[in-house]
């Protein structure tokens, strides 16, 4: 089982990730094809279980509502294996976009630039 440790006597596994943050920047994400490319990625992230995802939108404008589920998707599934999933950059008008959608305070938000 790569990266998982199993118990002896239990079962059930506990998995640890190889891969402490991963970064993806989105240069666009209010169309429907951006969207179901960023789901792609998003997708291709998660199932690499890092500890830490960091979705950079410092180039993006706006989100639309599919960008918005996915990113919302990809939260609770970093949760429930035990990671964290923080956004990074997002402007005014993202930040409104993600409140107008209630899921504003969900997110961990960092400021553009550096690592967190």
């Amino acid at each position: 089982m790569t990266g998982q440790t199993a118990h002896p006597g239990h079962d059930t596994a506990v998995a640890t990730s190889p891969i402490p943050r991963l970064e993806l920047i989105i240069c666009e994400a209010s169309s429907r094809s951006a969207s179901v490319r960023l789901a792609e990625r998003v997708d291709e992230a998660v199932t690499l279980r890092p500890e830490h995802v960091i979705v950079d939108l410092t180039a993006c404008d706006s989100l639309s509502a599919a960008a918005i589920g996915v990113l919302t998707d990809a939260h609770r599934r970093v949760r429930r294996y035990g990671g964290r999933l923080s956004l990074r950059g997002a402007g005014p008008r993202v930040r409104r976009l993600l409140d107008l959608s209630g899921v504003g305070h969900v997110f961990d938000l960092l400021p553009a630039g550096g690592p967190p």
